[in-house]
């Protein structure tokens, strides 16, 4: 009796857990692309975060008179890919040069 009852259920048992490994696997599969996606965001940042150090030095280093001006150039010269794929814009990109000249002087952000 209990022998008839595996034999009907077990097509039915292999399905659920089928279905359970498969939304189990599916769940770390999500779980490992967002990790990897931020990680890869991550790394892209630190890229164009040291381009902007690059660039802001670059123009100090030629006596500008607008530094965040050369160094949001130099890094739509040199990171279009990066920059492209962060979504950063002109106005983002001089805003945080801004920010960073600011931080070196030892200053607020857009305060004289």
């Amino acid at each position: 009796m209990f022998e008839q009852f595996l034999d009907a259920a077990e097509p039915v048992l292999v399905t659920v857990i089928g279905g359970i490994l498969s939304a189990l696997f599916g769940a770390v599969l999500l779980a490992a692309r967002r990790y990897l996606g931020d990680r890869a965001t991550d790394i892209l940042r630190k890229s164009l975060t040291e381009a902007m150090e690059r660039g802001i030095a670059q123009g100090y280093a030629s006596g500008s008179n607008a530094p965040e001006l050369d160094a949001v150039s130099y890094v739509e010269r040199t990171m279009g890919d990066t920059i492209k794929r962060l979504g950063a814009s002109t106005g983002g990109l001089l805003d945080r040069a801004r920010a960073e000249i600011a931080q070196r002087q030892g200053r607020e952000p857009n305060r004289p």
